[in-house]
């Protein structure tokens, strides 16, 4: 196909089956599909990765490394084959460990070439940082000043951009998942009497790197730490829990923390698994019938903050901080990242209770607007690019 025909390269983790990015990846087809049904998206995912259900076509490429450097070679050629470059969201600029800082360097040379050779780009749904480094901060400053608009997702990003001095034009939006419910209808599965007398609580785990310590001997604490937390609530009052796989993909599956609770949960409670599926939508569906949500993963909580359900949120990455303030959250809300047994205790009564402070000050629907207004002005910035 030619270049006339309008294609446009989305660079995000799309493909590694995790939800978060299912769920971004649904809000950017839509938006794309808004400036013109004929445009077509360009992704680079996994040979076996698998896609949500897009609003507009797609041309899968799949990475191969055949030799060193050919990834990167593929992805810059693959870019220069289209009409436009749009980051399509998540926290995948920052520089807290070397493979981010890797990662960093190589957005940056790319986006020479791509600026070099005229290409428009845009970031959306941006949640930048966590900055550590002088030469990661020189980098992403120069990185977003290459871009024709940048689009971030909370107030801690729009923050880091005004203190950078970003150049390019700055709007600041929200999450585009809390707009799933709003535009497509999620249907709330059949649920037995027995079933509705029981509160559910869904727990999210990661076994994903953020900006705290993640590793195996604080993993296991955690779900000790549950399992403690649990025993004492079930000696007052009945509780079931849903062991939530956000993300299979097999570096950091949540498969494996699934199993690990509900084993050991056994002998405790009722205790099942709400599989990952690749459509956002039917995981959403699955969570709306939950009483309450403990979400590691960030996109659970917002899933769970979408719906309407009481949450809290365990901030294994600074990101799930800054959607907490952003939303209002009471702080009794966001976990210490070891999850103590007391604290969790405490949440689990009140999230069951739906106490009034469980809350969120920032309501699902004004967060709707702030997504809304993000998502149009990338759909405006690409129709006056592309000069539809």
């Amino acid at each position: 196909m030619s270049k006339k025909a309008q294609r446009v390269y989305l660079w995000g983790w799309f493909g590694h089956k995790n939800s978060g990015d299912d769920a971004l990846l649904t809000m950017m087809s839509k938006a794309i599909s808004e400036v013109a049904q004929s445009i077509e998206l360009v992704l680079q995912i996994p040979k076996y990765g698998q896609l949500p259900p897009l609003s507009c076509a797609a041309v899968s490429k799949p990475i191969r490394r055949w030799f060193k450097g050919h990834v990167q070679l593929s992805q810059i050629l693959n870019i220069l084959r289209t009409n436009a470059l749009v980051f399509g969201g998540g926290s995948n600029m920052s520089d807290v460990d070397s493979d981010r800082m890797s990662a960093l360097r190589l957005r940056y040379y790319i986006c020479r070439i791509i600026k070099i050779e005229g290409i428009p780009m845009i970031v959306a749904a941006l949640g930048l940082g966590p900055l550590v480094t002088k030469e990661g901060t020189k980098l992403a400053t120069k990185i977003l000043n290459m871009m024709d608009l940048v689009v971030v997702r909370d107030s801690t990003s729009y923050q880091l951009c005004k203190h950078l001095s970003i150049s390019s034009p700055l709007v600041q939006g929200f999450d585009p998942t809390v707009l799933i419910p709003k535009l497509y209808p999620i249907q709330l599965s059949c649920k037995s009497a027995n079933d509705c007398n029981m509160p559910v609580i869904g727990i999210s785990l990661s076994r994903s790197p953020g900006t705290c310590v993640n590793d195996e001997r604080r993993q296991s604490l955690k779900v000790a730490n549950l399992v403690n937390a649990i025993k004492h609530v079930v000696t007052s009052r009945p509780l079931s829990i849903a062991a939530i796989e956000m993300c299979a993909d097999e570096h950091f599956r949540d498969m494996d923390l699934c199993r690990t609770l509900v084993t050991e949960l056994r002998d405790v409670c009722k205790a099942t698994v709400i599989p990952y599926h690749p459509s956002p939508i039917v995981m959403m569906r699955q969570l709306a019938n939950l009483t309450a949500v403990i979400a590691e993963r960030l996109h659970a909580g917002i899933y769970a903050y979408a719906l309407g359900i009481p949450f809290a949120v365990v901030p294994y990455h600074s990101k799930c901080t800054a959607f907490v303030k952003d939303i209002g959250l009471s702080e009794k809300y966001l976990l210490d990242p070891e999850m103590p047994t007391e604290q969790i205790i405490q949440v689990l009564e009140s999230l069951m209770d739906a106490n009034t402070d469980c809350k969120p000050v920032l309501s699902p629907e004004h967060a709707c607007e702030m997504a809304s207004l993000g998502q149009r002005a990338v759909t405006d910035k690409l129709k006056a690019l592309l000069q539809i």
